[in-house]
């Protein structure tokens, strides 16, 4: 119930409502693969908010509890994407490697190892 819930709210951008149906979720769920997806979306949600320290600690979260190897791509995914923003370039690097080993998340993932290895490389000038 609260996934599809917060995944609503996170859709029509309704980020506060998205956090707590999320933080709910976490709190009261007791499956540990359910739990590291509420923390994988959580800390998507404070991404977009641009709240990266509570999103860093909701995706550490979801890594300590899970054990899908696509869903710990993402969340390294995830995490490579909090540490460039907060300008923490070599942890970003190191999580963004860690996601480019699933192949469901490589492209994507080497995509932004190309962008900070070469920031010149893309600008439109």
């Amino acid at each position: 119930m609260f996934y599809y819930l917060g995944l609503s709210y996170t859709k029509v951008k309704l980020l506060e409502k998205a956090v707590s149906v999320f933080n709910k979720a976490v709190k009261t769920e007791k499956n540990a693969l359910s739990k590291a997806r509420y923390n994988y979306e959580l800390g998507q949600v404070y991404i977009k908010l641009k709240q990266y320290s509570k999103a860093e600690q909701a995706l550490l979260a979801g890594l300590k509890t899970q054990k899908s190897i696509i869903l710990k791509a993402g969340i390294n995914f995830y995490l490579g994407e909090v540490y460039k923003n907060l300008g923490k370039t070599n942890k970003a690097l190191l999580y963004f490697q860690k996601a480019a080993k699933e192949k469901a998340w490589k492209q994507v993932a080497e995509y932004e190892i190309d962008l900070i290895k070469n920031p010149n490389k893309y600008n439109s000038k």
